[in-house]
Formats: C-alpha cells, structure tokens, sequence
C-alpha cells in the first residue's frame, strides 16, 4: 500500500529535480543513439559515394608513416569505381608497381564487414633487391609465422571479386620476366584467410585453388587444387598437357 507521508517531508524541489534528470536521461539517450547514427551515416556515405571522401581517404593512406604508397592521379568513388593510375607501393626489399587499378568497395551490416565487390589491377610489376646477405630458411619461416600471428583485422574483409592480369616479376637489375597473364580469386580475412576460389593463367598453367589459412599457432591449412600444364617441344613436335590434382591439409607446425 502506497504511503500517502512518503514525500511529506521531502521538499518539491528535490523531487521535481530527480523526475527532470530521470526524464532527460530517458529521453537523451535515443536521441544520443539515433545522432551517432545519423553521424556515422553521413560519414559512411560521404567516404564511399563522393569523390572527395575517396581522394581524403586515399591521402590519409600516402601519408602513413608505415607504408610508402604513391600514384600520380585518382578519381572517382568507392561505391561505382575509383581510379589510381601509376599506383606504387616501396619497401627496402620490394616495390610493386601497377599500370591502372580500379576498385569498388563499401561496407557489409550483417554481419558488419568491409567489402571488396570488384578490383582490378592491370599491369602488376614486382620489384625485388636482394640484400647481399643470404636469408636462412628458419628466418623466413619465422617472418611467415609472426606476419600470421599478427594480423588482426577490426573487421572481416570480404574480396568478392579480384583480378590481377600481366603480372610481372624482375629480381636486381635482370630483365622482367611475365609470371601469369591473368590471377583471379574471391577470399575472406577475418580469424583465417578463406579462399573460395583462385584461378590462375600462365602460358604453361591453368589451374583453379581453393582452401584456407590460419591466423594463429599452429597455422591450420588446407588446400585443394586441379589444373593442367602444357608445354611444347621444338618446332614441329605436338603440344603435351599433363592434367593434375592437389589435396593437403596440415599445419604449419607439421
């Protein structure tokens, strides 16, 4: 039964006070929610559907200190198509060059992830210097190990649609040699690296891969793989294709 002195002594204006904080706690918060929203909203579309939001982007990429990435021209968006041309990304040990890029991305809501719809990259070229100094296996398979270990991504990324044509590869000063005419593949990083699907296109390859890459210790790893190699003797002698099938699953511990 409700007491009818529970407030008798109490004063009005504490009452009235505790109701008003009450009432604008209740009512500030959907409003706080449904601001960051629309903020978050605004900015999403902003940086994927405006030339500028893609251009800002891209120059906050140019300028990080960890990564020396450059082109000589941008254009477009992120949702119908952004452009870099003479994209070109330096490291002490390897630069890589690319002649046209073109990318359409946006964000996924369920689950929340960043997607890739379609890439293009035409003209690959890597670059590679040797050091002088010969590199032990153990220490390259140690860079591999904890480059795994520490990739940790605040979103799934979803690679829907990717393809790299005249991929070249050029070591020190010797002349560049063509590695594929053509590697396309879908995959997604999020706790390991999923491929769906990879087709790859050289003069003497055509085969098709798929399977997935643990982020952590011991490195789980499967892949299956079917294609064909083709070669040709002298002038004259017929063309030999030899068929093939790949399946393995391990670890990088075994």
């Amino acid at each position: 039964v409700a007491n009818p002195l529970k407030y008798r002594d109490e004063p009005v204006v504490s009452r009235f006070k505790g109701m008003s904080f009450r009432r604008t706690v209740l009512i500030g918060l959907p409003v706080m929610l449904v601001l960051i929203t629309l903020l978050f909203s605004v900015s999403a579309y902003w940086l994927l559907h405006t030339a500028s939001g893609a251009a800002w982007l891209w120059g906050k990429l140019e300028t990080l200190e960890l990564a020396d990435v450059r082109s000589s021209q941008v254009s477009g968006d992120l949702a119908s198509g952004f452009m870099i041309e003479d994209l070109q990304y330096k490291s002490p040990c390897l630069d890589l060059k690319v002649e046209h890029t073109e990318l359409e991305a946006g964000f996924g809501w369920w689950p929340l992830s960043v997607q890739v719809e379609r890439l293009r990259l035409q003209g690959v070229e890597v670059i590679t210097r040797s050091s002088g100094a010969p590199v032990a296996m153990d220490d390259v398979d140690s860079d591999i190990r904890s480059t795994l270990a520490g990739i940790e991504l605040p979103l799934p990324l979803i690679l829907n649609d990717i393809v790299l044509t005249g991929i070249s590869l050029q070591q020190d000063d010797q002349p560049a040699n063509l590695l594929a005419e053509s590697v396309r593949f879908k995959a997604t990083l999020d706790e390991r690296l999923v491929i769906d699907s990879l087709e790859i296109l050289t003069k003497e390859l055509d085969a098709k891969l798929r399977g997935y890459l643990g982020f952590e210790s011991p490195f789980d790893l499967a892949v299956t793989a079917e294609g064909r190699f083709e070669t040709t003797g002298e002038a004259g002698q017929m063309l030999i294709e030899v068929p093939f099938q790949l399946e393995s699953s391990d670890d990088l511990d075994k």
